[in-house]
Order: C-alpha cells, then sequence, then structure tokens
C-alpha cells in the first residue's frame, strides 16, 4: 500500500473562490459557510491567509447549479472561438 495521496489537493485564495461564484461577497461567502444547506467549502487558514479547496468548491458549485439553475458555470474554460 502506497503512502502517497490518490488525488491531489488544489487550494485556491478565498478572494478566488468568491471570484467563482460570480464575485460574492464575503460577507456572503461567510453566510453561505454557516447555511448547511448550502454546504459552501469551509475556509482552510494557512499562515493568516484563508484557502479553500478547488474540488469542494466545484461540487458545491455543481449543488447549487442543479438545485436551481441559478449560476452559469465558471469552472468551464470559455472557447476562445466564441
Amino acid at each position: 500500500m502506497s503512502d502517497e495521496p490518490t488525488e491531489e489537493l488544489t487550494l485556491v485564495t478565498d478572494a478566488k473562490a468568491r471570484a467563482l461564484f460570480g464575485g460574492i461577497s464575503r460577507s456572503t461567502a461567510a453566510r453561505w459557510e454557516k447555511d448547511p444547506s448550502v454546504m459552501f467549502p469551509p475556509r482552510i487558514n494557512i499562515r493568516g491567509r484563508n484557502y479553500r479547496e478547488l474540488r469542494a468548491l466545484k461540487e458545491c458549485h455543481e449543488r447549487l447549479k442543479d438545485k436551481s439553475g441559478w449560476h452559469p458555470n465558471y469552472f468551464t474554460p470559455k472557447n476562445e472561438s466564441e
């Protein structure tokens, strides 16, 4: 059995995470984090800076999109030819 992780952990800054959800404010992110129905990923604090796990953000985005058709998909790169 290998000690190596099976999945890569990718962190993004809290500001980038908020931008991925349409530029939501810090207070909106904090409310979503506290609301169990949203299941917004918690902050990960490293040396005084806040990050969020990209995989968990994508999962949250999919849940919100499926739940209400609420948001365009910021996680899919735009086709450069458009």
